[in-house]
C-alpha cells in the first residue's frame, strides 16, 4: 500500500472515532453501539474504517467489545463527561477541511443543470471554511485506475470528495483509498458509496404518461454512448409506464449506439424514422435535441404539427426556442444542499440501497401536439 493511502485511511478512522466519541459524551449514543454497517451508511465510510474507529475508541477504554457478532458496549460514563470541552474541541475538525469534487471535464464542457449544480454548491460551502478544490479526471470510460488517479490524491490530500457523474470503476477504486466519498449522479454499482441523484427512470415514466395521455402511440428516444446497463434499466421504466397504462409495449422504441455526436443523433434518427415513422420523441439532454433537429428541418418536421419532443433535462439555451419545449428542471439547489451537508456533517436523507433521490421538476411546453 502506498504511504498516502495510509496517511489516509489513518485520518479517516481517527475523524470519524472522534465524532463517535462526541456524540457518547453527550450521551446520544448507549448503552450500546449501532451496528457496523449503520454507521458506515450514516457517516458515508466503509465498514472497515468503521472497525478501526471503533478500536480506537476500545483503546482509549470507551467501548469494549461484546465478542461476536454482539453489539459494542459503552464504558466509563463518567470519565466520558469530563473528556466533553476536548472532544468538542476536536470536533471542529470535522466541520472543516480539504474536498476535493471530480469530474470528468471542465466545466464549461459539461451540462448546464451540472455547471448550476456546483456553483451553487461551492457557494454553500462558502462560509464553512472547507477548502474546495476541483479537478477534472478521465474517468468516463476507464475501466480500470490510472497511474492519474493516485497522483492526484497524493497532492490533495482531500478528507472528502465529491464525484460528478461518477462511474463503477472509480468507485470500486474510491473505496479502496478509503476516503469520504459522495457521487452526485453517475453510477457507483454496489460499492456501498451514497449516491444524490435523479432517476431518469422516474423521468421517463413522466414523459411517456404525458405523450401517451396526449394521444401519442409511437414514441422514439435515442440512447447515445450511455454508460453500460443505463438503457436497460430506462427500458424496464417505460414498460412498468406503459403497463400502468394498458398499452402495447411496442409504443415506446430505444435505439442504441455507442458513440456520441451530432451526426451520430441525426443518423439514427434517418435509420428508424421509415420504419417505425415516431409521432413523439423524447431525447436525454438538449445538445441531442440540438442535434436531431438538424434531421427534423431536412424531412420538413414541424414541432408539435408533426412531431412532438420531451427533454428530460434543462438548458439555459431552451429559453430561445419556439415553441418552448416540455421538460426537466434539475432542482440543483436541493442537490447542493444535500451534499454540503453530507461534507459537514456526514448526514443524508433515508435512502434505499444508498441512493438518495431527489425529484426534478415537471415544465410544461409547448411542444407536445395533441393526437388523434
Amino acid at each position: 500500500m502506498r504511504p498516502m493511502e495510509t496517511e489516509l485511511k489513518r485520518s479517516l478512522s481517527e475523524t470519524l472515532a472522534e465524532a463517535l466519541r462526541l456524540r457518547i459524551t453527550e450521551g446520544k449514543l448507549g448503552p450500546t453501539m449501532p451496528g457496523v454497517r449503520m454507521i458506515s451508511k450514516a457517516y458515508g465510510v466503509s465498514v472497515p474504517t468503521v472497525c478501526k474507529a471503533m478500536q480506537v475508541l476500545a483503546r482509549d477504554g470507551i467501548l469494549s467489545s461484546g465478542g461476536g457478532r454482539k453489539a459494542w458496549r459503552i464504558e466509563a460514563t463518567e470519565a466520558r463527561a469530563e473528556a466533553l470541552p476536548v472532544e468538542r474541541k476536536k470536533e471542529r475538525r470535522l466541520s472543516k477541511g480539504n474536498l476535493l469534487v471530480l469530474s470528468s471535464s471542465g466545466l464549461g464542457e459539461e451540462r448546464y443543470s451540472i455547471v448550476q449544480f456546483v456553483t451553487e454548491f461551492l457557494n454553500f460551502l462558502g462560509a464553512t471554511g472547507w477548502e474546495v478544490r476541483h479537478r477534472v479526471l478521465n474517468f468516463e470510460h476507464a475501466k480500470r485506475p490510472k497511474r492519474a488517479w493516485g497522483e492526484l490524491l497524493k497532492s490533495v490530500e482531500p478528507d472528502a470528495i465529491v464525484v460528478v457523474s461518477g462511474t463503477e470503476s472509480l468507485a470500486r477504486w474510491l473505496i479502496q483509498q478509503n476516503v469520504r466519498c459522495l457521487f452526485v449522479g453517475g453510477d457507483p454499482g454496489r460499492t456501498g458509496i451514497p449516491m444524490l441523484g435523479l432517476s431518469a427512470g422516474d423521468m421517463y415514466r413522466r414523459a411517456v404518461r404525458e405523450l401517451w395521455q396526449s394521444g401519442h402511440r409511437r414514441m422514439l428516444t435515442p440512447l447515445c454512448a450511455r454508460l453500460p446497463g443505463f438503457a436497460e434499466r430506462c427500458s424496464r421504466a417505460i414498460q412498468e409506464s406503459l403497463a400502468e397504462l394498458g398499452a402495447n409495449k411496442e409504443c415506446v422504441k430505444i435505439v442504441e449506439t455507442p458513440y456520441s455526436g451530432p451526426e451520430v443523433t441525426a443518423n439514427l434518427l434517418r435509420k428508424n424514422w421509415p420504419t417505425f415513422s415516431p409521432d413523439a420523441l423524447i431525447f436525454l439532454d438538449w445538445r441531442e435535441f440540438i442535434a436531431a433537429s438538424g434531421f427534423l428541418r431536412e424531412a420538413a418536421l414541424e414541432i408539435p404539427r408533426d412531431v412532438s419532443v420531451v427533454i428530460l433535462s434543462h438548458s439555459s439555451s431552451m429559453e430561445w426556442h419556439l415553441p418552448r419545449i416540455s421538460h426537466f428542471e434539475l432542482p440543483h439547489r436541493e442537490l447542493a444542499r444535500l451534499a454540503g451537508r453530507w461534507v459537514t456533517d456526514g448526514k443524508l436523507p433515508k435512502s434505499i440501497r444508498n441512493l438518495v433521490r431527489v425529484s426534478p421538476r415537471w415544465v410544461e411546453g409547448e411542444s407536445i401536439g395533441k393526437r388523434r
